[in-house]
């Protein structure tokens, strides 16, 4: 008889007293005795079905959350530009709050940092005095960061 898990997964055949115990492992309550089993009987052709997963009302609430407002995206253009880039935030919900604008280069700089005034939605800025690159931007409300990504310079 063999005297633990370990030992059967070694085996390259399983006989009937080995099949059976692990048959009784992987249908016990302990879950890693259990998947450890089951692994093994699948090596050896047997089939366990995943098990439905019930996620709690709760986190589908703040997954469905998160998902939509990731959804949004800040419009930017033109990109790639040559001199300057227009900034449209009007589909993210920030009433008549201030959203700020960072530039920053690949290193992480920050270039510059604008802040918009109460009410307002769109924003231009100019890129004349900054080199042929990548730029990076980050959209801000409130501490919390609405958008990210990249202008293309040009000129």
């Amino acid at each position: 008889m063999y005297r633990n898990l370990r030992e059967l997964s070694n085996s390259n055949e399983l006989d009937n007293a080995a099949y059976y115990q692990l048959e009784e492992a992987a249908d016990s309550d302990f879950r890693l005795s259990s998947a450890f089993a089951k692994n093994v009987l699948s090596r050896h052709g047997a089939y366990y079905p995943p098990i439905p997963f019930e996620m709690p009302e709760e986190l589908k609430n703040s997954i469905t959350e998160t998902t939509e407002e990731h959804r949004l995206k800040v419009d930017v253009t033109p990109n790639p530009s040559s001199a300057f880039v227009h900034f449209d935030w009007s589909k993210f919900n920030v009433g008549a709050d201030m959203v700020t604008i960072e530039l920053r280069d690949r290193l992480g700089n920050l270039l510059k940092a604008v802040t918009s005034s109460p009410g307002q939605y769109t924003m231009d800025l100019s890129l004349e005095t900054y080199q042929d690159g990548v730029i990076y931007y980050y959209l801000r409300h409130q501490e919390k960061q609405l958008d990210s990504g990249q202008v293309i310079l040009n000129k």
